[in-house]
C-alpha cells in the first residue's frame, strides 16, 4: 500500500481518487484554492490551509509516505506532537503544536464555490485556530456536505421564495461550517442536539450558540432537550423506529476508547 508518485490536484470536481494497484483509495476536495493535502503516511499527513502548512496525526494513513522527510520537514509551519492524554476521551493533555516556522496562532481562509441550484456562489470566511487535540476549527473533507446543504437549501428559498425560510437539521454541527451553508443559502435558526446528552452543559451550549448568533447575524434556537426526561426519550424512541446510535463522539480515537470502556466493562461482570 504504498503512494509511489507525490499527491497533485489536477482538475476540478467534488474530489479526486487516487489509487495505487488496488488497495489504496485517497480523496480530497478540489478547487478549493486555500486548502490542499499534500501528502500522507505513516500516520500522519501534510496539509496547507491558506498560507500555512501543518502536519498532524492520521492513525488511518498507513502507507509510506509519497515525499521525502527532507521535503515535510521544509514546508511545514506547525507539528502536532500528541501528549499523553492523546486519544483518550476527557483528557486536555492530548499534545502541543511544535512551530517549524512563524505562523499566528488563529488565521481565516476562504471557500468559495458555484453550485447548481443557488442563483450565487457559496462564500464562506473561516476562522481556524491551533487547539491542543489537532483539529483546526474545519473539517475539509466536509465541503461536500457543504455544497449539498447550500445547493438544496437554496433551491427550497427559490422555491418558496416569499414564504418561510428554509429550515435545515444539522445534526453534526461540529465546526460550524455546515450552518453557515445552510444561513449562506436562506435558512432561519439554528441550533444543537448536544444538550439531549447528560454530560453535555445546557447552559455553556446556549451561551456559546448566543455569541455565534451575534458574529454571524443568524438567529440561535435554545434548546435543553434532556429536560422531562428527553434523554430517556430519546432511546426510548431510537429502540421502537430501530435507530441506530453512535455512543463516541465521531473520530477514531473516541471510537477507540469508547471500545476500550466495553472491553474493561465486559471483562469486570
Amino acid at each position: 500500500m504504498q503512494q509511489k508518485q507525490p499527491f497533485r490536484l489536477s482538475e476540478c470536481g467534488n474530489n479526486e481518487s487516487l489509487t495505487q494497484g488496488r488497495e489504496l483509495l485517497l480523496e480530497s476536495p478540489l478547487c478549493w484554492p486555500d486548502y490542499e493535502l499534500l501528502d500522507s503516511g505513516e500516520f500522519e499527513k501534510l496539509e496547507r490551509f491558506g498560507d500555512y502548512i501543518l502536519c498532524r496525526p492520521e492513525p488511518k494513513a498507513l502507507w509510506s509516505k509519497s515525499l521525502s522527510q527532507r521535503e515535510w520537514d521544509s514546508a511545514v509551519n506547525m507539528k502536532f506532537v500528541p501528549g499523553a492524554g492523546f486519544g483518550k476521551a476527557g483528557k486536555e493533555d492530548s499534545g502541543s503544536w511544535k512551530m517549524v516556522r512563524k505562523m499566528p496562532e488563529q488565521w481565516r481562509i476562504r471557500y468559495r464555490k458555484s453550485l447548481p441550484g443557488a442563483a450565487k456562489p457559496l462564500d464562506l470566511t473561516l476562522r481556524l485556530g491551533l487547539t491542543s487535540f489537532k483539529h483546526v476549527g474545519v473539517f475539509p473533507e466536509q465541503a461536500p456536505n457543504w455544497d449539498f446543504i447550500y445547493s438544496q437549501t437554496s433551491r427550497l428559498a427559490e422555491r418558496f421564495k416569499g414564504g418561510e425560510a428554509p429550515k435545515v437539521l444539522n445534526l453534526f454541527a461540529y465546526t460550524g461550517a455546515a450552518s453557515l451553508a445552510a444561513k449562506a443559502a436562506g435558512a432561519d435558526y439554528f441550533t444543537t442536539t448536544l444538550t439531549i446528552s447528560p454530560l453535555k452543559n445546557a447552559e455553556k451550549l446556549n451561551q456559546i450558540g448566543e455569541e455565534l448568533a451575534k458574529k454571524y447575524q443568524v438567529a440561535f434556537l435554545p434548546s435543553d432537550f434532556k429536560k422531562k426526561n428527553g434523554y430517556k426519550r430519546s432511546t426510548e424512541l431510537s429502540r421502537e423506529y430501530n435507530l441506530y446510535r453512535q455512543d463516541y463522539c465521531g473520530c477514531s480515537f473516541s471510537k477507540a476508547e469508547r471500545e476500550r470502556q466495553k472491553e474493561k466493562a465486559n471483562l469486570n461482570r
